[in-house]
């Protein structure tokens, strides 16, 4: 079983509840995160579903989840190297780094899938990419000192957000919509409401295909939600609000954060007689409820994020993750079959070395490069633009390498930079097998 960690798909989530205090530190005089809190159950009144594709916008073939996508005809480069002859084409790379808490996995994974475009995938039209990096550890002035540099450096035509906990109204304000920003997440409304910026990745408004996957998926009329005290669950209140509205009972019973006997909280949320439990938790509380559930002899359906898909998890339960358990992912890189995956691992390791780490942000950010590939290609070197990126972006359906499979930029007016709608659900069946619902994307 190929383990590793997919806390950072949820990271985004649970920044909307404000009460993780994920920090990067390093060296700064002050200390400050811009995250804004979210009431996250307050949905936007407008959402226009987006058509799900299996070609990319310009009918290329993008390929399904058994097949796998073309990287050549996904980022649209020809084989091959990129020419060394030509001027590269340069793009900004700004990411929470450079202290005990931070996303370092997230540029290895980017830079390694920049070595990838360049060497196998032909670069931007021949030219080839080149990353210019600035890191923010700790504080809002770090982070406006990174993006004035990317403001007043002429070379760099597009900036790439890792996942920027720390800095982003700063970095929002200094930009100041003078370059086009591809994101990973839209979690809070200071993100989502940018009009040059696109987040593809994590979203609120995708987490909600959970409560969709539960109601029209398994039919589930009663929901047990089990959660720890403190942010999630509030989480929870999220999810509960949301079942609510597609006709589902959802019934709340939160334990003390320092419980390790968990059968009394799961009795009390009626786990017996529920059609689906929606475990609200972190990796050690996914192994708490899943030993709980076994002494209670429970088979019913649960359904959870992938901040179950831990490697502490499965060492805790023998090896292996919980057999039967529902993930929501964008994608699922614990799933070897998925070609997709099997072609990420490989070149991480060849770009980016063996000791490059495969969990965090390390997925997403590869992701997040071939789809700057893919854009430039369309876009062309030459005519970088907020217009030209936002033309191309608004355009792109998806599937996306190592993300969703639908995308729809500017399809909820309320967030016009959220570009994902809905979510993946995974079930795992044992032995390295899932269940991906034929790639099914619940809105």
């Amino acid at each position: 079983m190929v383990r590793r960690s997919w806390r950072a798909l949820v990271v985004g989530l649970l920044l909307l509840v404000g009460a993780l205090g994920v920090t990067a530190c390093g060296s700064s005089d002050s200390s400050s995160t811009s995250s804004a809190t979210t009431d996250a159950a307050a949905a936007p009144a407008t959402s226009t579903p987006a058509d799900t594709q299996a070609a990319g916008d310009d009918g290329e073939t993008a390929g399904e989840q058994g097949e796998g996508i073309d990287p050549i005809a996904y980022t649209g480069g020809k084989a091959g190297a990129a020419d060394s002859s030509l001027a590269p084409v340069t793009v900004g790379w700004m990411n929470n780094e450079g202290g005990p808490v931070g996303f370092p996995e997230a540029t290895v994974s980017f830079q390694a899938a920049v070595k990838y475009i360049n060497e196998e995938l032909g670069g931007i039209q021949g030219h080839p990419l080149k990353v210019e990096t600035c890191f923010v550890a700790s504080s809002e002035e770090q982070a406006q000192q990174c993006a004035q540099k990317m403001v007043n450096n002429p070379e760099v035509k597009l900036i790439g957000d890792a996942n920027m906990s720390i800095g982003a109204g700063a970095m929002y304000q200094t930009v100041d919509d003078k370059k086009p920003i591809i994101g990973q997440g839209s979690s809070t409304p200071e993100d989502a409401q940018q009009k040059a910026a696109w987040f593809w990745f994590i979203s609120t408004l995708g987490q909600r295909g959970m409560a969709t996957f539960m109601a029209e998926e398994l039919k589930a009329k009663d929901v047990a939600i089990i959660t720890p005290e403190g942010a999630f669950a509030q989480l929870a209140t999220f999810y509960q609000d949301l079942l609510k509205k597609a006709g589902v009972n959802a019934k709340i019973v939160a334990f003390p954060a320092t419980a390790t006997d968990l059968i009394g909280p799961l009795t009390a949320a009626g786990v017996q007689d529920a059609d689906a439990i929606l475990a609200s938790v972190d990796g050690p509380n996914c192994v708490r409820v899943y030993k709980a559930l076994d002494q209670l002899g429970v088979k019913t359906p649960v359904v959870t994020t992938g901040l179950c898909m831990d490697p502490s998890v499965e060492k805790a339960l023998g090896g292996d993750l919980p057999k039967g358990w529902s993930f929501g992912v964008t994608a699922n890189p614990e799933n070897t079959n998925d070609p997709d995956v099997a072609l990420y691992l490989e070149k991480l390791k060849q770009y980016g070395g063996d000791d490059a780490a495969t969990g965090g942000l390390a997925a997403v950010s590869f992701g997040q490069a071939m789809l700057i590939a893919r854009i430039l290609n369309k876009v062309g070197p030459d005519d970088i633009t907020v217009d030209s990126v936002r033309k191309v972006a608004e355009a792109e359906r998806g599937p996306l390498f190592l993300g969703p499979t639908d995308v729809h930029c500017g399809a909820v007016k309320a967030e016009p930079a959220t570009c994902i709608l809905g979510t993946g659900v995974n079930t795992y069946e044992g032995d390295g097998n899932w269940n991906t619902y034929g790639g099914k994307w619940f809105q």
